[in-house]
């Protein structure tokens, strides 16, 4: 009798030993995924997956690959690895949650588009059970974010630069796209050269993008103060698709051993905007300026800045634009205005960087 308690008591610890059925319940935010076919989508896509042990476990919860599956067979596999190692309660279910952004391309879209089933899939395993989930794919016009098109270059929209130290210098990159979606990443530098190269956060960016536009992303000012080769870059957020962010282009520009102008910081308006009667034109007021001259250039050659089209001359740090110098900007198309600053003298005491303006129009203007 006693052998026999014994025997039960050990098939019951037994059985309390193997885990449950583990591996789910799993769920996809968004659970059906929109994109349309103008160009290449990027979705984010958020996973919460049970994970469901008897005893404590030191548990790892991984899917090796995200599936991208039209018509049948597997035709991309946009998604990387998703893992993470955790210490189980072994008390029923505990959820594990991961992020990742995959790309559609605009091949891939217009296919699904046709009439063909395509969705993305991915399989969870624990070591203990697997989940497998696949997530609708449909094509619209308000689809996720598509790129069409990006562009990176310097504040006179040039590809190389040589500044002077102390130089004002910004980069520009202005993205086409269509569908919404929240859009963010970094700008980052790199150099000067002689010390490293690895590249270096200078700003984050976000920002809500809705509908078929064109947005112009200006980067902090870039550092001259030591010369050097440097290299500039816009990174799109973590959890782009490597292929997809390192399409991205990259900048360099050099900054020589001789002093630059100072730089006036501009406010107003934002880089891309369009200009008004009602456009408040701001910047920083500069110690010992007199003088301030409102500068607009024209396009050259290769889209840099060229001649200049007309001026503005005011003592304050602030100007509105006269119906005839909207009228000259807007005969002229796609504009850069700067600030230059005088002494007494008529001496430059310095300078701002180019900024581009899409356009004038003199529809708010008065007489």
């Amino acid at each position: 009798m006693r052998h026999f308690l014994t025997a039960c008591l050990t098939i019951a610890l037994l059985a309390l030993s193997v885990p449950a059925q583990a591996a789910g319940p799993a769920t996809a935010t968004p659970g059906t995924l929109r994109i349309n076919d103008k160009g290449t989508s990027v979705v984010t896509i958020r996973w919460a997956v049970g994970s469901t042990f008897s005893v404590p476990t030191a548990a790892t919860l991984s899917s090796p690959v995200g599936e991208l599956i039209i018509g049948g067979p597997t035709v991309a596999t946009p998604g990387g690895l998703l893992s993470r190692s955790f210490a189980h309660a072994g008390l029923g279910t505990e959820t594990i949650r991961f992020s990742e952004r995959i790309r559609i391309t605009r091949a891939q879209a217009r296919e699904i588009a046709s009439g063909v089933t395509g969705f993305y899939r991915r399989t969870f395993d624990d070591g203990a059970g697997t989940v497998t989930v696949d997530i609708p794919i449909t094509v619209t016009g308000s689809g996720a974010l598509s790129i069409l098109n990006f562009d990176l270059r310097f504040d006179d929209d040039s590809l190389q630069r040589v500044v002077g130290r102390d130089a004002a210098l910004t980069a520009r990159m202005r993205l086409t796209t269509a569908g919404q979606e929240v859009f963010d990443g970094t700008w980052q530098v790199a150099g000067p050269t002689g010390q490293g190269t690895a590249f270096r956060t200078l700003d984050r960016v976000r920002k809500v993008i809705s509908g078929s536009r064109t947005t112009i992303f200006e980067s902090p000012q870039l550092p001259t103060s030591q010369p050097g080769l440097y290299r500039v870059r816009f990174v799109p957020g973590t959890g782009a698709d490597p292929n997809f962010a390192g399409s991205f282009p990259e900048l360099r520009y050099t900054v020589s051993a001789r002093a630059a102008t100072p730089l006036i910081a501009l406010d107003a308006p934002a880089p891309g905007a369009s200009a008004t009667s009602a456009t408040l034109f701001d910047w920083q007021p500069v110690q010992g300026a007199s003088l301030y001259r409102l500068e607009f250039l024209g396009s050259g050659a290769g889209g840099a800045a060229g001649p200049r089209v007309a001026a503005l001359d005011t003592d304050a740090s602030q100007a509105r634009l006269k119906p005839f110098t909207l009228a000259r900007i807007a005969a002229s198309g796609p504009v850069f205005w700067r600030v230059v600053a005088f002494d007494t003298a008529g001496n430059t005491l310095s300078v701002s960087a180019l900024r581009r303006l899409s356009g004038a129009t003199t529809r708010n203007a008065k007489p």
